[in-house]
């Protein structure tokens, strides 16, 4: 079942429909394949089993809530990079990581080794495949700059529940 917003187009008898973005997922079976799907895909990135390309390809299956975004391409593709670079920095890919950054202002190798220990140190789940997973599915609305700055509260919990002791 799909939520639906009918909205009259001026003063016509004309309606506008579209799909409404952000109905809570209620039956248990597609909430346990959802996470059944990520918790593999997560564990396939954690085992260096997923090229970039193949986490582009898929990303977009593993976590349906990308496609709210459809529409707006600066959304998407703000939330794709920030999903990308998390891949990069799970996976330890200094090259692909820069590789659009500008000549001379691009991050050193000293400064990725100095983010790789951050990461270590202050996340230091980052071979743990629920977690990764999590982090994922956090991002998603965290980078879209139309929801609410309401979920900071739920951000801080998170990193708090995951963060080293």
């Amino acid at each position: 079942m799909i939520a639906l917003d009918l909205t009259q187009v001026g003063d016509s008898s004309r309606v506008m429909i579209t799909p409404r973005p952000w109905v809570p997922v209620r039956d248990p079976e597609v909430l346990k394949s959802l996470n059944v799907a990520g918790q593999s895909f997560a564990a396939r990135i954690l085992q260096a089993e997923i090229s970039e390309a193949v986490f582009l390809e898929s990303v977009n299956h593993i976590y349906p809530e990308l496609g709210y975004f459809s529409n707006c391409i600066p959304e998407i593709q703000r939330v794709l990079t920030s999903l990308l670079s998390v891949f990069l920095l799970i996976v330890d890919d200094f090259r692909g990581f820069t590789r659009a950054q500008p000549s001379g202002t691009n991050l050193s190798a000293y400064n990725w080794n100095q983010l790789q220990q951050w990461v270590d140190k202050h996340l230091g789940h980052h071979d743990d495949a629920s977690f990764l997973d999590a982090l994922f599915v956090l991002i998603v609305p965290t980078c879209s700059k139309n929801i609410p700055n309401n979920l900071a509260y739920f951000c801080k919990n998170f990193f708090q529940k995951y963060s080293r002791k």
